[in-house]
C-alpha cells in the first residue's frame, strides 16, 4: 500500500490565527487480489476536523464481481465515517461522510485512527485497486 501526503493552507472565517486551518489530504491504495478483502489505516493528528473522504478506481475491478464495497471507519471494519459505496467500476466517488459523525471532535483527544476497508461481493476471484483519499483540516496554530 502506498501512502502519499499533500498539505495546502486554507481559512475558515475571518479574524486571528485560531481560524486559520492546514488542509491535508492523504492517499492509501487499497490491491486486492484474488477477492481477499484488504484494510489500511490513515492517522488523523489531534485536532483534525472537517473530514472529506473519496474513492478513486483507475481501471475497472476484474471477476465481475457484483460490488467492491469501500468503508471509512473509527474501528476497524467500522462504517462510522462513510457506510459501504461501491467502487467496482472505473471513475470517482466521493464517500458520503455519516451524518451522525462530529467533525469537529473527530480528533480531539489526540491521534486517531481511521480504518479503510475494501471487500468484494460476488464475482470470480475479483482484483484491482482503489484509491482511498482521506482529507481533514487541522488548526495552523498547532503545527
Amino acid at each position: 500500500m502506498a501512502t502519499i501526503d499533500q498539505t495546502e493552507f486554507m481559512r475558515f472565517g475571518a479574524g486571528d490565527k485560531s481560524n486559520i486551518f492546514l488542509r491535508v489530504d492523504k492517499r492509501i491504495d487499497l490491491v486486492m487480489s484474488a477477492g481477499a478483502t484488504v484494510q489500511g489505516q490513515i492517522n488523523l493528528p489531534a485536532g483534525a476536523q472537517r473530514l472529506m473522504v473519496a474513492f478513486e478506481t483507475a481501471t475497472a475491478f476484474t471477476g465481475a464481481p457484483t460490488n467492491i464495497n469501500v468503508r471509512a471507519g473509527l474501528t476497524a471494519g467500522g462504517q462510522e465515517i462513510v457506510a459501504d459505496t461501491d467502487a467496482k467500476a472505473q471513475g470517482h466517488v466521493a464517500g458520503t461522510i455519516a451524518n451522525t459523525l462530529n467533525q469537529t471532535a473527530v480528533a480531539a483527544n489526540g491521534v486517531t485512527p481511521i480504518y479503510l476497508q475494501c471487500a468484494a461481493n460476488g464475482g470470480t476471484a475479483p482484483s484491482g485497486t482503489v484509491s482511498v483519499y482521506v482529507g481533514y483540516a487541522v488548526p495552523a496554530e498547532r503545527n
